[in-house]
């Protein structure tokens, strides 16, 4: 989880920073969290939790060592959105939605959250745009037998009594998808269906990616979009950043406040794809770099819009073990 600039201005060493990141985290856990069971929400809750004990129950140290000997490649999951569809049951659009995404492989790791909005800062979804905005996953998604997603959503209404939850779910992938293909996987829920979109790489690296304004500055109220993707799926773009509201989120420093940063990228021969535009009433600039798989280190290009040039960097580092287990 980042700091803001003005919560690091207090941090004097690396041990008050990991506190402060932990009670931050800790404290937004609390904020999504849904308490209260909601009319249509009891069956669905038990439900969730009877799953996600019979997934926690079957992490023993066999089934781990079992896991192990099979780590290579390291395949992966990239997940491209979240869309709700079908609201039903008395829900309709618009939806304002908050709660939490979650994701956890059967190593046991620490969950990594897809998507996180507490009430105070809820998402209003519409027939027209329904998809969650998805702020992760923090690290690559190493597929090792299987991925649960931990869904707990909620709609906010007039009073907090008549609140609604939209979906508690507990699903889990399992690594027999089809290879570099773009699936609609849809998870059924009481009161809705979610379509995730995603793909199977056979075998990946981790790509965190970067982005600074280093000359000229960006159009005001111009609407920003970085995307990105892999020449193996063309058709999967992961959204890193939409400036619906017309302003580019940056730093003193130049640098773009992306809302997801970490896709995964075919090995031995991957290319990721990124892709910066600008638009506003029907005026558009757009500029794209290309950089070519590494097993570690770091790439940088230039990306001009002509009214300002960006540098895009990109991390490498191969799926590491401890990643995971942390």
């Amino acid at each position: 989880m980042e700091l803001s600039d003005s919560e690091l201005a207090g941090v004097k060493s690396y041990r008050e920073y990991i506190e402060l990141t932990e009670k931050k985290e800790e404290q937004l856990r609390k904020d999504c969290e849904i308490k209260d069971k909601g009319t249509y929400g009891e069956q669905e809750i038990e439900e969730h939790s009877k799953s996600s004990r019979s997934f926690y129950s079957s992490r023993s140290p066999s089934r781990v060592d079992a896991v192990l000997q099979n780590t290579l490649p390291r395949r992966s999951m990239q997940l491209f959105s979240i869309k709700v569809t079908k609201p039903r049951l008395g829900l309709i659009w618009p939806l304002q939605v908050y709660g939490s995404v979650a994701l956890r492989n059967s190593m046991g790791s620490k969950a990594s959250y897809l998507f996180r909005c507490t009430k105070d800062s809820c998402q209003t979804l519409t027939q027209k745009d329904p998809f969650l905005r998805l702020t992760g996953p923090s690290c690559a998604i190493w597929l090792l037998g299987r991925v649960s997603v931990d869904v707990q959503l909620k709609v906010k209404c007039k009073k907090e009594s008549e609140d609604e939850v939209l979906a508690y779910k507990f699903y889990e992938f399992f690594q027999d998808f089809p290879f570099q293909r773009v699936l609609q996987v849809p998870i059924r829920c009481m009161r809705c269906t979610l379509e995730f979109n995603v793909t199977v790489l056979p075998s990946s690296v981790e790509a965190t990616v970067g982005v600074r304004v280093v000359d000229g500055s960006w159009p005001d109220q111009c609407r920003g979009l970085v995307v990105c993707n892999t020449d193996s799926v063309k058709d999967g773009k992961v959204v890193l950043l939409d400036s619906q509201d017309g302003k580019l989120p940056t730093k003193s420093d130049g640098v773009v406040e992306l809302v997801r940063r970490v896709v995964s990228v075919d090995e031995p021969k991957g290319k990721l794809i990124i892709s910066v535009e600008a638009s506003r009433d029907g005026f558009s600039a757009q500029g794209t770099v290309d950089f070519q798989m590494q097993a570690s280190g770091r790439s940088t290009d230039m990306c001009d819009l002509v009214f300002c040039k960006m540098e895009v960097t990109v991390c490498w580092s191969p799926l590491l073990l401890q990643n995971i287990l942390e």
